[in-house]
């Protein structure tokens, strides 16, 4: 793999301010960043005395607001990773592994082949969750990986909230507006109209859980057209009252 010295200047500044967190207290880290960003600037300045600019040769150059060098080749070797282990994964593809049993000629793995998928899954999203969270400019967390593992879409919605890329996750999003609905319902004095737009918040946020927020809809409805009265509105909801609220504990 093709490193330039500037390359190595910026692993030699990382494992510089490892230094500093671990043996300065933790009431002066706020001092380390300047540090090193002066540690930084004065490695640069010699380097352009001295005419050393092999950045200027690479074809790439990735630098984001947090790593003001070359970070190229710590890109290239990233996505190398999460190349190899999505062609491993698509080899089990292949050769038609995916029913997770054991595979006996395979000697060099001896885990299941769920174990194996799931291994090389979790290495390429580990190291493409880094490549991401360096050109968003934000922090990374160890566990990103295994929460889109586990969760799947969920589990990426939440990494996305962690990054601040997304406010809210569509299970936040559904929650709320289910729970908003729940609230209204059960006061002693339900608003029709506040129903009727809650409802909808519902169908607009694609909140469709079961046959009850259904139930509540045609109930309204009949209500609206005076079919029955708000005490008998409350009373063929009950049931449907009742298991919205079983489902928002175990949401």
């Amino acid at each position: 793999m093709r490193v330039n010295t500037r390359d190595i200047i910026g692993e030699f500044l990382n494992a510089f301010q490892l230094i500093l967190n671990t043996h300065l207290p933790e009431a002066n880290r706020d001092i380390i960043d300047d540090i090193k960003a002066d540690v930084d600037e004065s490695l640069t300045e010699i380097l352009d005395k001295y005419d050393i600019d092999d950045i200027a040769k690479d074809k790439v150059v990735m630098k984001s607001k947090s790593y003001n060098y070359n970070m190229a080749s710590w890109g290239l070797e990233k996505s190398e990773n999460v190349l190899k282990e999505l062609v491993r994964i698509s080899e089990m593809l292949v050769n038609k592994e995916l029913n997770f049993e054991t595979c006996d000629n395979m000697i060099d793995y001896p885990e299941t082949a769920q174990e194996r998928f799931e291994g090389s899954l979790v290495i390429a999203l580990y190291d493409l969750l880094k490549i991401y969270s360096f050109f968003i400019d934000e922090d990374w967390n160890s566990e990103y990986a295994s929460w889109i593992l586990n969760e799947g879409e969920e589990g990426y919605e939440k990494v996305l909230v962690s990054m601040n890329q997304l406010e809210k996750t569509t299970k936040d999003i559904k929650k709320s507006a289910l729970t908003e609905l729940y609230n209204s319902l059960i006061l002693e004095n339900i608003n029709r109209n506040t129903i009727h737009d809650l409802l909808w918040q519902c169908r607009k946020k694609q909140v469709t859980i079961s046959k009850d927020v259904e139930r509540i809809q045609e109930e309204v409805e009949r209500w609206t057209m005076g079919e029955i009265t708000e005490e008998e509105f409350k009373e063929n909801i009950k049931t449907n009252i009742n298991n919205l609220q079983i489902y928002l504990k175990d949401f």
